[in-house]
């Protein structure tokens, strides 16, 4: 229980770069501990891989379908970029990848293609379509990028590394793996500095096939 004081101003990139007021007066236990949901969080749902499905938003704790008026090649264009899975290939309308369940988000996204997240799009209405899931957007993603993630960690800023391409999920040996690699894949993430690098005694051995092998990363 790391019971330091963080007192952020809000700009910050990473939780880091706060300042702190050491907390060794502090009473903390484990019914302190802190948790967070952030807004903006996309998934696509019904396709076949991670870049093609059926567009779904958090908001309020609650995953809700997008509806497909006035949805087209600029929206999905930055729903690909957000999910990092590449040039966007293809809209969908009328629910293409079947008919999604609870909310329905109403608003008017009017995306320019060039943004980087769905959230920093321009709205023009608040929930005065008439739309049902059978107006349920989707999008179909090139995918033809590498993408990285940690997996069985407890976040996502730790964990077994993973790699994404042709359409699976692999794994990264440990041969000749150290700091180095392991700085980059933080940066890559965003996830700050590296503060260990691990073997695959740490996290277990993926299931997937062996995509990269060997590497070796300046790290600067």
């Amino acid at each position: 229980m790391w019971q330091d004081s963080y007192e952020c101003q809000g700009n910050e990139t990473i939780i880091w770069d706060c300042a702190t007021t050491p907390g060794n007066g502090h009473n903390c236990s484990g019914r302190s501990a802190v948790s967070v949901i952030c807004s903006g969080q996309l998934r696509l749902t019904g396709g076949m891989d991670n870049c093609s499905g059926r567009v779904e938003v958090l908001r309020d704790e609650t995953w809700g379908t997008v509806c497909d008026v006035f949805w087209d090649l600029k929206d999905a264009s930055v729903v690909c970029n957000h999910l990092h899975c590449g040039p966007v290939l293809s809209a969908k309308a009328e629910a293409f990848f079947g008919e999604g369940n609870g909310s329905i988000w109403k608003d008017v996204t009017e995306c320019r293609g060039n943004e980087m997240r769905l959230n920093e799009c321009r709205i023009s209405s608040w929930g005065d379509q008439p739309c049902t899931h059978k107006n349920d957007a989707g999008v179909i993603c090139s995918a033809d990028h590498w993408h990285l993630r940690l997996a069985a960690g407890e976040g996502r800023c730790d964990g077994r590394v993973e790699v994404y391409h042709s359409g699976v999920w692999g794994r990264v040996t440990d041969d000749l793996w150290d700091f180095k690699d392991a700085d980059v894949v933080c940066r890559q993430l965003k996830c700050g500095s590296a503060v260990n690098a691990y073997n695959h005694g740490k996290y277990g051995i993926g299931k997937g096939p062996v995509i990269m092998s060997n590497v070796s990363c300046i790290g600067g």
